[in-house]
């Protein structure tokens, strides 16, 4: 099996009957992990493992259809103009920033205020910690503050990667401009796994991004050595 890659402005899954399975790791909230824990047994609190079906012939090519099994475990997407500035209340009363990139892919500063940001140069200027797929949610409290077009930064690919879950040695580099190759798991250290983040695991990262303390999902998505 393979890590499914997602794309498209509304990421979702369908089956395809006499394909490879394959699997995506979605961080998501706790009671959607109770609904799906009969599913997968190897998933776990924060982090789902989600079997689909991937059409054609070729292992590595993702599926985005436009109905998903997930629909109505996860509620109704909220979809950001590219360029949107988004501020994000965290559990500690703080807040972060960030910027939705070419659906499904967004950004997050390094950047954290005590008291509610709405200056978009300031917010702007800072650097960015990582760049990963999201999938908004009506229910959770980010703020749209405002829009401007992209910056040059981020018009160079996003770099991700897939491994196979039954053999770790089995690993794909790809980027967000369709080139894909082959790679050892050590070339994969430090890539983002090609997965979909929810709201709530976003918030969770960056406030441990900000405290310096290692964030489960993270930990749980990097690369596999052996």
């Amino acid at each position: 099996m393979a890590l499914l890659g997602c794309g498209g402005a509304a990421p979702s899954v369908r089956h395809a009957p006499d394909t490879q399975w394959r699997c995506a790791y979605v961080p998501s909230r706790d009671e959607a992990a109770g609904a799906w824990k009969t599913e997968v047994s190897s998933a776990r609190a924060g982090v789902h493992v989600v079997l689909v079906a991937a059409a054609g012939a070729s292992r590595r090519d993702g599926v985005v259809g436009p109905t998903s099994p997930l629909h109505g475990i996860l509620g109704m997407p909220r979809i950001y103009k590219p360029g949107s500035f988004l501020r994000i209340p965290l559990a500690d009363g703080s807040f972060g920033y960030g910027r939705v990139l070419k659906l499904p892919h967004d950004a997050y500063y390094d950047y954290r205020t005590d008291t509610p940001d709405s200056d978009l140069d300031r917010i702007a200027s800072k650097p960015i910690l990582f760049k990963i797929m999201v999938r908004h949610m009506e229910e959770r409290a980010w703020e749209l503050i405002g829009w401007r077009k992209l910056e040059d930064q981020f018009s160079q690919p996003i770099v991700q990667f897939m491994q196979d879950i039954g053999n770790f040695r089995d690993c794909t580099i790809f980027d967000t401009v369709g080139n894909s190759r082959r790679a050892e798991p050590q070339e994969c250290v430090g890539l983002e796994r090609s997965a979909v983040w929810e709201e709530v695991g976003v918030e969770h990262r960056l406030l441990d991004s900000f405290t310096g303390r290692p964030n489960d999902d993270r930990e749980y998505l990097k690369v596999r050595l052996k």
